[in-house]
């Protein structure tokens, strides 16, 4: 704000409040359906949050993340600085040229291949137990809007072996025996973290570890025991 005061001979203090500006933002998506959420902090330099975006509603000016999904499309994402004006932002959503039940190994720059993968589709099912432990209540309805590729199988110890080489690890002593072809065990979560990095670093791919809904989904295969 601009304010002109008359500064006077002794002493001149004069207090000024600011208040936090809005502005609109409208998002076009493509497909119309696109789910859209936004991230930004509710006063500067506070924690940034992400939320669902209500139209007609507006929002602080300042730094903006704009991030929309849809079922079988690529997740598209813009940040901005939403000025006092507003903004309109068009997303097109590029839709997943995969085919689910799809398996593949990607190849590692150090030589030889990645865990063996198999695309998972799209889809939605109920996550948790009504009979089971309160952690596990109540029943939702959980909804992933894109296919992802997972591990077939364990992570084995000759796979996790040649990550602990390359990066200098030291296995602990029930993690390195057994046979090559045998899940590893004794691993620690941190670890595990790094193990993805490293194969994301090695195929340009993105691997990660998934997070629990996938791993419920994965782990019904469709049943609802």
């Amino acid at each position: 704000a601009d304010v002109r005061l008359p500064v006077r001979y002794g002493d001149n203090r004069h207090r000024i409040e600011l208040e936090r500006a809005f502005a609109e933002l409208r998002v076009i998506t493509e497909p119309a359906d696109a789910a859209v959420t936004v991230s930004y902090a509710d006063d500067p330099g506070g924690p940034v949050r992400r939320r669902p975006l209500e139209p007609g509603r507006a929002l602080p000016v300042g730094p903006v993340e704009i991030r929309a999904s849809a079922m079988g499309r690529r997740s598209a994402s813009r940040r901005l600085d939403l000025g006092p004006g507003g903004a309109t932002v068009r997303l097109t959503l590029a839709p997943m040229r995969v085919t689910a039940g799809e398996r593949f190994r990607d190849d590692l720059s150090g030589g030889g291949q990645g865990p063996a993968m198999i695309v998972v589709p799209a889809g939605a099912f109920d996550m948790g137990s009504a009979a089971g432990p309160p952690s596990e209540r109540p029943v939702r309805r959980v909804t992933l809007t894109q296919p992802f590729a997972a591990g077939v199988y364990e992570v084995t110890v000759a796979e996790y072996r040649r990550f602990a080489t390359a990066t200098g690890r030291t296995l602990e002593d029930d993690s390195a025996a057994g046979e090559p072809a045998w899940p590893v065990s004794q691993v620690r979560f941190e670890d595990a973290a790094a193990y993805t990095d490293w194969l994301s670093a090695q195929t340009g791919a993105r691997y990660r570890l998934p997070s629990e809904a996938e791993w419920e989904y994965l782990a019904r295969a469709g049943a609802t025991g």
